[in-house]
Order: C-alpha cells, then structure tokens, then sequence
C-alpha cells in the first residue's frame, strides 16, 4: 500500500479548499504562527481557531500525522531547515 507524505507547512495552503471551514480556521493558524504551534499545545491551537482539541487531532491525522507532536515536530523542522529570508 502506497502513503502519501504528511502535507506541513509548504503545502497546507494547496489544502485549503479542501479542509472543512473548521479545519481550515487551524490551517490559517499554523500558517499565521508556525513557531507558536511547534512550541505550542493543541488546545492552545484550538482555542485560537475556534475549534476543539479533537478537531485539532483530525486536522493533523487528515494531514498524515499519527499525532498532534508529530506534526508539531515537522513543522518545527521545517522551520528550522528553512533558508534564512534575504
């Protein structure tokens, strides 16, 4: 069975359109503050978007990530691979 790689931050705004509005409250908040949800917790995440802690956790499962920590550390490593900005 083939996997798909997990969508992170260069690709969260391709999925936009196809998030529930719910969801995609979450993705403008990861995109707005990637830092704050590397080192943040998922209802801090929620609360911010408007949603729940258990929307937070589909929101990152529907993305590839087992858990909300495995997608906090890819974010946190796509941060920290990024080129500095010029």
């Amino acid at each position: 069975m083939h996997r798909r790689q997990p969508v992170t931050l260069a690709g969260l705004p391709a999925a936009l359109p196809h998030l529930s509005p719910a969801m995609r409250r979450i993705a403008r908040e990861v995109l707005a503050d990637p830092d704050a949800v590397a080192d943040g917790l998922a209802r801090e995440l929620a609360r911010r978007a408007g949603t729940s802690a258990a929307t937070v956790s589909r929101f990152t499962r529907l993305l590839g990530h087992p858990t909300f920590t495995a997608f906090q550390c890819a974010v946190h490593r796509e941060r920290t691979d990024a080129p500095p900005l010029a």
